[in-house]
């Protein structure tokens, strides 16, 4: 074993490593503790953080509104002419579908005298 006087330095040493490696864990924690820092130097710097915030904001909203829009050109009236003229070519067929039917059954389902089978 070691002589006392060098087991008492040794003891000695190994406290002081002991204290120097406190000290290191300490400071890497609070290098590493991120939201700590922030913590702070939000509220050291507010004025600036707000200030950042909206500079950001706002180049955002810039950046998102530049999209170009799509422009349909909807034919609204020339569709609402067509629904017209169906309509009223609806109504005339409708109109006339009695008198068609007896003109083509007797036309062409029944072969009556008055047109002979060729």
């Amino acid at each position: 074993m070691a002589n006392p006087p060098d087991r008492k330095a040794l003891i000695a040493e190994l406290a002081a490593s002991r204290a120097a490696l406190t000290g290191y864990a300490t400071a890497l924690r609070d290098d590493v503790a991120l939201g700590a820092k922030l913590k702070r130097s939000f509220h050291a710097n507010r004025t600036a953080w707000f200030s950042g915030a909206a500079v950001v904001g706002l180049l955002l909203s810039r950046l998102t509104g530049r999209r170009t829009k799509v422009v349909i050109h909807s034919p609204v009236a020339e569709a609402g002419k067509a629904g017209l003229v169906l309509a009223a070519l609806k109504f005339g067929l409708n109109f006339a579908k009695p008198a068609l039917v007896g003109w083509i059954t007797d036309r062409w389902l029944i072969r009556s005298p008055k047109h002979p089978a060729a």
